[in-house]
């Protein structure tokens, strides 16, 4: 099975069109749709990249953990 992809927008009226393959005329095709996100990530701003990312790579501080860990250990 041979598979294609083509990147197209729907019509306002609700129809796609794809390029002309002669490959697959008169054969039973299926069609898988995905939505496109509208917006731009490009177009974000500095503030509102670090809002939603900010301690994303934040390591947990685990001083007092290893210290609670060993005072129990060594008692």
């Amino acid at each position: 099975m041979t598979a294609y992809k083509y990147h197209t927008k729907i019509s306002k009226e609700g129809a796609i069109s794809i390029p002309l393959n002669p490959a697959l005329y008169d054969q039973e095709v299926e069609i898988t749709i995905v939505s496109k996100k509208s917006s731009n990530p490009k177009n974000k701003k500095a503030k509102e990249f670090v809002e939603k990312w900010g301690g994303f790579l934040k390591l947990p501080d685990n001083s007092d953990t290893k210290l609670e860990y060993l005072s129990e250990k060594y008692k």
